[in-house]
Parts: structure tokens; C-alpha cells; sequence
């Protein structure tokens, strides 16, 4: 919110961003608790829906975000603090990438063609009509509402985090 180096920040801009900042820090405060119950360190709790691990991703970037804008020297008691608070946003945003790579319920990489297990049948047309998946795209991961027939006779009273099949 400077538009010169020289000048003093407009202050109307300052309010604007120092709310979207402490909006972003409290998310990511959000985030981080839900994460540190998880024994995967992801921040969804039991609520695996359609594009999930989209929201895992995104989540994780909001807190790799947080970790560099987390210098509000107010709301924490001590530079120590904030160190501690920084770091727990960068490890659990990594946990978030390591559950996308493999390190979840079904020792899957929910990235295609990346990794030991990678889904090859992906719901993507493209894919579908020739016969093999794109590498690198991000799958919709877990879903516990079973949304089609397939998924819903295969995947009958599986745990939510495991709601997941390889199939078109």
C-alpha cells in the first residue's frame, strides 16, 4: 500500500490491508488447530467432500501464506513466540503438501504420475478418451458422500478419509 518508497502509506489502504492481514492470520490460527488434531496434520477434519484435496492444497497455501506475513508483534507476547508460530505454519503447510504426495489414509499420490501409487483412471475426459491420465494433475482425493453408484456400492461404511476410488 506505498507507492513510493518516500511516501507515507495511504492510511485508508493501511486499514484495508492490516484487515485482510489479521483475516489471513486468523484463518490460518484456524487452520493450524484443526491440523495439529489431525493425525495427518491436514486441516479437514472428517469433512471429505467432492475436491477435497483441493481445499487441502489451498489450505496449506494459506498457511505457507501466514508464515510469511506473521509479523504482527501485537497479538504475540514475544519474538519467540512468533518464531514458533511461523515455524508450526511451514511444517503444517508441508503436511498438507505430504498428504497430496502419498503420506494419507490409502498410501496414495493424489497427483497423477507422481509417486509409487497414482491414481490412472481419473474422472477428467480428456483423460477418459485417451485412455490415460494427464501426469500432474491433482485429483479430487476422499469423498464421504459417495456421490455415484460406483463409488457408492465399492466404498459402503469405508472411514471418510478413505471414501476414495481410482475409477473414471
Amino acid at each position: 500500500y506505498i507507492d513510493n518508497l518516500t511516501e507515507e502509506p495511504d492510511p485508508i489502504l493501511k486499514v484495508y490491508c492490516d484487515k485482510v492481514k489479521a483475516n489471513m492470520q486468523s484463518q490460518a490460527q484456524n487452520l493450524l488447530k484443526l491440523a495439529k488434531e489431525d493425525a495427518y496434520g491436514i486441516s479437514l477434519g472428517t469433512e471429505y467432500y467432492c475436491g477435497s484435496n483441493g481445499a487441502i492444497a489451498a489450505n496449506g497455501r494459506s498457511l505457507l501464506v501466514a508464515s510469511m506475513n506473521n509479523d504482527t508483534k501485537e497479538d504475540l507476547a514475544s519474538d519467540e513466540e512468533n518464531a514458533i508460530l511461523t515455524n508450526d505454519y511451514v511444517n503444517y503447510a508441508k503436511e498438507h503438501l505430504d498428504y497430496i504426495l502419498g503420506a494419507n489414509s490409502l498410501s496414495i499420490s493424489f497427483v497423477t504420475g507422481f509417486g509409487q501409487t497414482t491414481p490412472k483412471n481419473t474422472h477428467h475426459r480428456p483423460s477418459i478418451v485417451l485412455e490415460a491420465s494427464m501426469p500432474g494433475m491433482l485429483v479430487g482425493g476422499a469423498n464421504k458422500n459417495l456421490e455415484d453408484t460406483y463409488a457408492a456400492s465399492a466404498l459402503n461404511e469405508v472411514a471418510p478419509a478413505k471414501c476414495y476410488i481410482d475409477n473414471a
